[in-house]
């Protein structure tokens, strides 16, 4: 496998992302104090009692945007589906009690990218039956959400990361994946071989309240052709944040 791997500043820490897109990973396993038992080997901050392991979930998400094509009169639903699955620690300082999370092992299960054409009607302004078109190209989008947040992202074929355009932050680091089809009328990019990794991240936990989660960004880019016409379409990223950090 191909890994392409490029970093990111961040103010808080990076993330990292595979041939599925992941996010950066923990650190090597601490030995475990003499009669002790072993400490498990995805700790990232240290021994037991200051470095607690929370758990590991799974987050489903699911996003779409709308695209109204007049020249073409179409009508594009994309719908941008997968989950993430990551594990959440709480790290305590033992030298001044301050209390941190750990967000590790984040990882963007089977990205998934579905778009499906409409007949758009000018007279009515709505999308009725299904439609075909000669073309169809989707791609979708991801770095961090806020504009200063840039994890830490590494992934392999048939994924990339590089600086391209983000619709709302000008230029950016990102990871991205689009895929050109023939003559359709309803497209699917899976991802299911090829998940993406984030660097650990990590987030002090204030004296009320929760730790801010990371906010990851996701938007979806198209090109329909019809005929000798076509028409491009970029979404507003939209937001997908991991759980809050319990203190």
């Amino acid at each position: 496998m191909v890994r392409a791997r490029l970093r990111f500043c961040s103010a808080i820490i990076g993330l990292a992302v595979p041939a599925a897109v992941m996010f950066t990973s923990p650190g090597p396993a601490q030995a475990a104090p003499r009669g002790g038992p072993a400490l498990e080997a995805a700790s990232p901050c240290g021994s037991p009692p200051f470095c607690k392991k929370l758990g590991s979930f799974k987050q489903p998400y699911k996003r779409s945007w709308t695209f109204v094509s007049k020249h073409l009169r179409s009508c594009v639903v994309y719908t941008a589906y997968g989950s993430f699955t990551y594990t959440l620690w709480r790290a305590i300082n033992r030298r001044t009690g301050n209390v941190a999370i750990y967000w590790t092992n984040q990882t963007l299960n089977d990205p998934t990218l579905h778009a499906k054409v409409y007949v758009y009607s000018p007279k009515f302004r709505d999308c009725a039956g299904s439609r075909k078109v000669t073309k169809i190209q989707i791609g979708q989008h991801w770095t961090g959400y806020a504009c200063s947040f840039n994890p830490s992202l590494s992934v392999s074929i048939p994924w990339g990361i590089g600086i391209s355009a983000w619709p709302t932050c000008g230029t950016r680091n990102q990871a991205s994946h689009t895929t050109t089809y023939g003559r359709r009328s309803a497209v699917t990019q899976f991802n299911s071989g090829s998940p993406a990794h984030i660097a650990q991240h990590v987030a002090a936990v204030p004296d009320r309240g929760h730790a801010p989660p990371p906010c990851y960004g996701v938007y979806a880019h198209s090109v329909v052709t019809q005929g000798g016409t076509s028409d491009s379409f970029s979404g507003n990223p939209q937001r997908v944040c991991l759980r809050k950090g319990e203190p």
